[in-house]
């Protein structure tokens, strides 16, 4: 212990001027700054000073913390309400902590606190020393005690915590590494906290060093993380050298963070450094937190290669369960893996996303690894036209010879695949291989071609207005690429369900078969069009397929797909002077509010930690094969339930509602709101993209005041209208050359 002694009690009797009394928050909604161990000082004794020592936390009325905030907020000119909740958990943890020293240092020990802490009433302590002496409350605490004498991982920080403690990291860590030269290759930016959060200071040297109990973790975290370094876990995303050596972290409170901060909240995501740093390829020196380690030279895992590839490569899938015969089971693509989530789930480790375009005769009931395995593919047979992850020691890369490359292979039967919301794309020839191509209008090109289009890396995409990827194509020259955008009125697609789309069409309004006809024109023989979100709707850029069959049924009246779905969410976001942002479809659908809670709360975070300019937060939410749409303001902690077939449905009715409370750690108030109700079964993804395009147009411009109040059903003309009013920016963008009324 430092000859300062122990810290006494918080009195707050230094005078401030009136200007001194400002605080600022970080991130993570801690405070920070010069003045925010006063702010903490004052903020401890105004808890102790409000709350009753006499009554438990939970009882406490909720006014009581309302008007705690507000009194901080007007004495220290706190503008937002954004670290309210941190603030309030923390107020919590106070009262809490507080009880206990009264009942270790008084009530154990038969002694009285108000000579020390003049401030308490004496009336309630014979009331709290019966209770905290009770049998009910010994058998607690027994257990508790029990729970605590686990715990070895104590931090040594002052009424600042990790916040205060990262202000010091410059002065603290050269110091502590000067003397254990063991640490100097250690990257890890929480790792670093947590073992600064285990400096003494010695009275003789005044000087930092590591507590002596704590010297055997440190060591073990240093070693833990240079052997996930050696074998590519440190970039996965998935834990970190905290999480190895000191197990999982507990509901509400992370380690090297705050005790307070759940770890689903934590800004940026917990492991994001590793992961974004797997995802885009990039070396680990970005933000000269981790060194300078390249992924490609220092990672021996095989997959992890994979995740710098940054064009579609031709590839047979095989047998993954017998390497050595190398039996080719499926032919297919393997994609960039800049988007690594196939169905909504993380590519594990050593695996990477794959394309399937044909599956080899007498393998189609060959069975998959467990985790190539979803709710629609449980064989070799179901991949067929669909994205699965697939072990990278279980591929081949195929050699595309230029003698080759015109050889036809015969073409699948594209009915024999699964549903048209998979997305069936386009296929081209490849050697003996039927691969596919993203959207590639005009001739094959040689492979030394210089203008070849490929795919951009992910710095070049980040800085792409919306569609660009797909625009590339008409600045290729002419005599390379020419445009096959022309008008053909005998188009002929292999796809039955787009003949099928197509003939339904016909019976439909002069407008919206000459809409159907441009589109037909532009999109050619391709059966999808590849879409990129704009510059920062998400922490990455995310890329979604849309098959044309799918765009057709938005001009036959028929079911929306969420890729579509998806592509309105995208251009809404770009709508001028708008605080709204989209969550991915993909990921809060609600068969994976059931299946995986946790990724759904992380998305959730993650977009809100990304868009902290942002008001509202639009949840594009399809369940059971019906679209609704959520809308919330975090702000405000209202949430609005805009469903066409409400029903008798109330917040409970939705998985996703109960994702977002437990997400933000309280619950939202949820309002439903009166809106338009569909007819029929198909109309509800037209509803949404209804809700949407008016919330972000008007409604949030005047919101609350100005919300949905509406009766009856929604006319098929008006739907004919939204899809006539919209379409044409559809087109626009994607075809930038075509002829648009």
């Amino acid at each position: 212990m430092s000859k300062r002694g122990k810290r006494g009690v918080a009195s707050f009797q230094k005078n401030y001027k009136e200007e001194d009394y400002k605080v600022e928050f970080d991130q993570n909604n801690r405070p920070v700054g010069a003045m925010s161990s006063p702010f903490m000082s004052w903020f401890g004794l105004k808890v102790r000073q409000t709350f009753p020592y006499h009554i438990d936390t939970k009882k406490f009325d909720t006014n009581r913390w309302e008007e705690l905030w507000l009194d901080a907020k007007r004495l220290w000119n706190i503008k937002t309400d954004r670290p309210k909740k941190f603030m309030l958990r923390k107020a919590k943890k106070l009262c809490t902590k507080f009880r206990s020293r009264l009942v270790i240092n008084y009530v154990n020990k038969g002694k009285r606190p108000f000579q020390k802490y003049a401030y308490l009433d004496p009336a309630h302590w014979d009331e709290f020393v019966q209770k905290k002496t009770s049998k009910e409350f010994l058998d607690i605490s027994e257990k508790a005690k029990a729970s605590a004498n686990v715990n070895t991982n104590f931090s040594r920080l002052g009424r600042t915590g990790y916040a205060g403690l990262d202000a010091k990291a410059d002065t603290i860590w050269p110091i502590l590494e000067a003397k254990y030269s063991y640490l100097k290759n250690i990257q890890d930016k929480r790792a670093k906290a947590w073992i600064m959060s285990q400096k003494i200071k010695n009275p003789e040297t005044n000087s930092y060093e590591l507590a002596p109990e704590s010297h055997e973790k440190v060591e073990r975290l240093v070693r833990t993380e240079r052997e996930m370094i050696a074998d590519g876990s440190y970039f996965t995303g998935k834990d970190d050298p905290i999480i190895r050596v000191m197990g999982r972290e507990h509901g509400g409170r992370t380690r090297a963070v705050s005790e307070v901060i759940g770890s689903t909240n934590v800004y940026g995501g917990l492991f994001n450094n590793g992961k974004k740093r797997a995802r885009n390829g990039d070396s680990l020196d970005v933000n000269e937190e981790r060194g300078s380690v390249s992924l490609v030279d220092n990672i021996s895992s095989p997959g992890f290669c994979a995740l710098v590839r940054l064009k579609l490569t031709p590839c047979e899938l095989l047998f993954p369960f017998q390497l050595s015969d190398e039996l080719t089971v499926a032919i297919g693509q393997i994609w960039p893996t800049s988007d690594r989530f196939p169905h909504g789930k993380l590519i594990d480790d050593g695996f990477v996303k794959v394309q399937v375009d044909n599956v080899i005769e007498g393998c189609e009931k060959m069975p998959i690894l467990e985790v190539t395995k979803t709710d629609d593919i449980k064989c070799v047979r179901d991949m067929l036209h669909s994205f699965v992850q697939w072990p990278w020691d279980a591929l081949k890369i195929v050699n595309k010879d230029k003698s080759n490359r015109l050889v036809s292979a015969p073409r699948m039967d594209l009915s024999l695949g699964s549903s048209s919301h998979t997305g069936v794309l386009p296929q081209t020839q490849t050697g003996d291989v039927a691969a596919t191509s993203c959207y590639h209008p005009g001739p094959e090109i040689e492979e030394d071609d210089p203008n070849e289009l490929q795919m951009p890396n992910q710095q070049n995409i980040d800085q792409m207005s919306f569609m660009n990827m797909l625009m590339q194509v008409q600045e290729l020259p002419e005599k390379q690429m020419p445009n096959t955008h022309a008008p053909n009125s005998d188009l002929e697609f292999i796809d039955p369900e787009v003949t099928t789309a197509l003939e339904r069409t016909k019976t439909r309004p002069r407008a919206i078969q000459g809409m159907v006809d441009l589109l037909s024109r532009c999109v050619g023989d391709n059966h999808s069009i590849l879409i990129s979100s704009p510059a920062r709707m998400y922490p990455q850029t995310v890329q979604d397929s849309i098959p044309y069959v799918e765009l057709l049924q938005l001009f036959s009246n028929d079911w929306l797909d969420i890729s579509v779905i998806h592509w309105f969410a995208m251009y809404f976001y770009e709508t001028h002077n708008s605080q709204c942002a989209f969550f991915n479809p993909h990921h809060i659908k609600g068969d994976s509010c059931t299946k995986n809670p946790e990724g759904v709360q992380e998305h959730i975070i993650d977009m809100f930690m990304f868009h902290t300019d942002k008001t509202f937060f639009l949840a594009p939410y399809l369940a059971n094969d019906h679209w609704t749409l959520i809308v919330i303001c975090p702000s405000t902690e209202r949430g609005y339930i805009i469903d066409s077939i409400s029903r008798e449905n109330d917040q409970h009715s939705y998985l996703l509602t109960s994702v977002i409370d437990e997400a933000f750690g309280f619950p939202f108030l949820w309002d439903m709101v009166n809106c338009k109700q569909q007819k029929n079964g198909w109309e509800c993804g037209f509803m949404v993209i209804k809700n949407m395009y008016e919330f972000v147009n008007t409604i949030q411009h005047d919101f609350p005041i100005k919300l949905w109040n509406e009766k009856g059903c929604l006319p098929q003309k008006e739907i004919d209208k939204l899809i006539l009013d919209l379409t044409p920016q559809f087109i626009s963008r994607v075809f930038p050359s075509a002829q648009v009324w």
